[in-house]
């Protein structure tokens, strides 16, 4: 049975350790739903980045083709054009917590599924990318839902420092699951990561049943067709000029930035550095310790209210820095602007996440994100436009172009929204009451 919602205020005990917390860094750990949340998003990363970097290393070793490993990326972010929408406007509708176990659950089984295959060695490349688009699917619905768990489970006034938290607590992992799995393939092999993938999923599923958040509906939302509430939150969205400025620029990394780091690391360390599975670890892992550093400060300064030029400058810096990287040579050089790379996409991203739930009320919250997470989707995209420029000209000219057309694309998107060089962290009228 989910614990008491009235123990979603300071737990005294065994609390006293976060209730004693002066720095403002960890505040939003003070609060029981928040923690058990927080603690499940450490479980489902470490599965996920285990997971992607064996995929990445499986296609690329099975197959020695950059374009279909930027394809594969691709394939995990399609479903984010249709479901995450759908997800959206479900997890506005029913029960958040009981929506990310089910889906939780259905990550793991198709991850023990594959591994089974794997270990009989029956893999194909459709294996591969059947694998990825169903998981794809279960990310798509995974993210609208755990992102507006978030803004159910601490005061409003902790909102800024939570979502930098569960940033945070997503690159934790992308810092340490990266070089564990490439050590794993090494010595035990790829099957043995996706079974331990499933145990991280399951995990969640133990880690957010205790939990018990309230959540704002409209009193009609549940016996109105998904259309009809999707159409609604599209209305909402047409009528604010940060929501539409804020999505639009999330846009330019999904599409020119991470497609082009991630989804060509395992050509990129190969045709480049020279570095097997457990090199490609390394890169993925400092890529993940510049992401860590980057919501560490933020959430270390979460009062800050101006974002708007902070965002536009760490997604320039971001662009700068991928030009920067393309032109290494050196596995301890490109290892170095890694970190200063993932610190400054993940503040940007972050921020841009921040801005948008802090101005959207409760009752449209999963609906917006369900559209902002349109961007991952988009990804698909930019991995095929990666995968073909990296297949023609080689990775370094690849990455090279989509650091420029970042930055170029930020700088117009820069003028163009006015209103998000203006935005600051302010709450939306109705997120009053404490979670």
């Amino acid at each position: 049975m989910p614990i008491s919602s009235n123990k979603d205020q300071l737990i005294k005990s065994p609390s006293k350790f976060f209730n004693s917390l002066s720095i403002s860094t960890f505040s939003s750990l003070r609060y029981w739903n928040f923690r058990f949340l927080w603690g499940g998003t450490l479980l489902m990363s470490a599965g996920n980045w285990i997971q992607q970097i064996t995929l990445g290393w499986f296609m690329f070793d099975m197959t020695h083709s950059a374009f279909l490993v930027g394809a594969l990326h691709g394939v995990r972010f399609l479903p984010f054009l249709i479901s995450s929408p759908i997800a959206g406007v479900i997890s506005d509708t029913i029960d958040r917590r009981q929506l990310l176990m089910f889906n939780q659950l259905f990550i793991a089984l198709i991850a023990i599924l594959f591994a089974i295959i794997i270990a009989n060695g029956l893999t194909q490349v459709w294996h591969l990318f059947i694998f990825t688009f169903l998981s794809g699917i279960g990310w798509s619905f995974n993210t609208p839902v755990r992102q507006s768990l978030v803004a159910n489970s601490v005061p409003r006034d902790k909102l800024a420092n939570a979502i930098a938290l569960n940033s945070m607590g997503f690159n934790i992992n992308r810092f340490i699951g990266p070089a564990i799995g490439g050590l794993f393939i090494t010595f035990l092999g790829p099957a043995t990561n996706f079974f331990i993938q499933a145990i991280c999923f399951l995990g969640v599923i133990l880690m957010v049943a205790p939990i018990n958040v309230p959540q704002k509906r409209s009193a009609n939302s549940k016996r109105r067709p998904i259309l009809f509430n999707f159409v609604e939150g599209l209305k909402y969205i047409s009528k604010e000029e940060t929501i539409i400025g804020l999505i639009s620029m999330s846009l330019i990394p999904a599409i020119f930035l991470m497609p082009f780091i991630t989804g060509l690391m395992p050509v990129f360390a190969e045709e480049v550095l020279d570095a097997g599975p457990d090199g490609l670890g390394f890169l993925l892992s400092a890529l993940g310790a510049g992401g860590l550093l980057g919501t560490l400060v933020l959430a270390s300064f979460s009062n800050v209210k101006r974002r708007g030029l902070l965002l536009i400058t760490s997604a320039v810096l971001a662009g700068l820095l991928m030009v920067f990287f393309s032109q290494t040579t050196l596995m301890s050089v490109s290892l170095i602007v890694l970190v200063f790379l993932g610190a400054a996409h993940m503040y940007y991203m972050t921020t841009n996440n921040t801005l948008l739930q802090t101005i959207t009320p409760d009752q449209y919250r999963g609906r917006v994100i369900g559209i902002y997470t349109l961007n991952f989707g988009l990804r698909a995209i930019g991995s095929l436009i990666a995968g073909g420029l990296a297949h023609r000209y080689g990775s370094p000219i690849a990455i090279l172009v989509g650091g420029v057309t970042t930055m170029i694309l930020v700088i117009y998107s820069s003028f163009k929204f006015k209103a998000v060089r203006k935005a600051k962290i302010e709450m939306a009228a109705d997120n009053k009451s404490t979670s």
